[in-house]
Formats: structure tokens, sequence, C-alpha cells
């Protein structure tokens, strides 16, 4: 393919167009292959190794309360941005997602800790906030936690949906949010995957 047929075909309709264009499932598999041969190796620790690692495509904290999760082989580590937050990475499709621990706030219900307090936490970084979904599920391990969804525009401008999922442990509050922009199928996967040890 000459490059004038490159951009023709694939840049210029990719750069104009509001929609992404179609998938290419067999060179998507090809690279996926070859992001996970390469990303196997690759081990992450941000405070402490019993704080949290992340190898293989499993995050693990040994430090009580211990969980652990899944993310996509291919993730990269970025620096911790809140108090709290023992974890943080990017996907290979540019969604980020991480893991908090904290002192249960007084008098809160697990039902409410995302429609509550992580909702209004995120009027520190944008607007729009609606919660359009807060479900109680099961982990793997048998706990009882809840998936909240919620829509809102990051910096005021950008859209985003958030995907969490919230536990208490030990006394504390355990969660893991994803933030995906068009790659929701990729996020949703991290945040269930939740499991306690």
């Amino acid at each position: 393919m000459t490059p004038k047929n490159l951009l023709d075909s694939y840049i210029i309709p990719a750069a104009s167009s509001p929609d992404s264009l179609p998938s290419n499932a067999e060179e998507q598999a090809r690279l996926d292959s070859l992001v996970n041969s390469v990303a196997k190796a690759i081990e992450f620790t941000w405070t402490s190794e019993n704080e949290g690692m992340a190898k293989d495509g499993v995050f693990m904290r040994t430090a009580s309360p211990a969980f652990k999760f899944e993310y996509p082989l291919g993730s990269k580590k970025a620096a911790i941005s809140y108090p709290g937050q023992v974890m943080r990475m990017k996907t290979p499709g540019d969604v980020h997602f991480f893991a908090s621990v904290g002192d249960i706030p007084e008098g809160m219900k697990l039902e409410d800790f995302g429609p509550k307090f992580y909702a209004q936490a995120l009027k520190n970084s944008g607007s729009n906030i609606k919660v359009i979904s807060n479900k109680e599920i099961a982990l793997k391990c048998g706990t009882k936690a809840y998936r909240t969804d919620i829509t809102w525009l990051w910096n005021n401008s950008l859209p985003m949906t958030t995907f969490l999922v919230s536990g208490y442990k030990d006394g504390k509050f355990i969660f893991i949010a994803a933030h995906p922009g068009k790659n929701q199928n990729k996020a949703e996967p991290i945040v269930q995957s939740l499991t306690f040890k």
C-alpha cells in the first residue's frame, strides 16, 4: 500500500469520522498476541510489594485488606495521583484504572459508597455527574460488593463513563475504578474481577 492510499483509505476517514473505523479482528488478534508476548515479563510495584504488585495481568495486594484483580496484558504503570490509591495503570486502549483503600466514612453504607462518596469526589475533576446504575453484586470469592456506573464530563468538557466496584473489608473500603472513553468493553472485566483474599 502506498502512503497516499494509506492516507486516503484510513487516516483521513478515521480523523474526519465521528465513529471508529471497522475493526480488523485478524490484525487485532495479531497485535494482542505480540503485546502479550512482551508484557508477560513486566512487573510493577508502587509503594511496596505487600501494598500491591502487578505482574502477568494480575494486581495483588497482600497487606490487609488483601485483594486481587485482573487487568489487560500490556497495561502501563502510571503514577499514583490521590491519597489512598495503591496502584494506577493505563491499558493499551487508553483506559485508565486504579485501586484505592481507605477508612470507611462514618455511617456510610456500602450501597451508598459509589453514588454518594465516589460520585461526590468526581466533582473535583469534572461536572454533569450522573449515577446511571448502582447494583449489588457478588465477587468471585462470594463477598458482597456494589457496581456503580457513572457518566460525567472530565474537566467540564470530555464525556467519561466510570465503572466502579466497591467493597468493605477489615474496616476499610476497597474500590477499583476504570474510566473508559470508547473502549468500555475493555474496562468492565477489570473492575468485575475484584476478589478478596
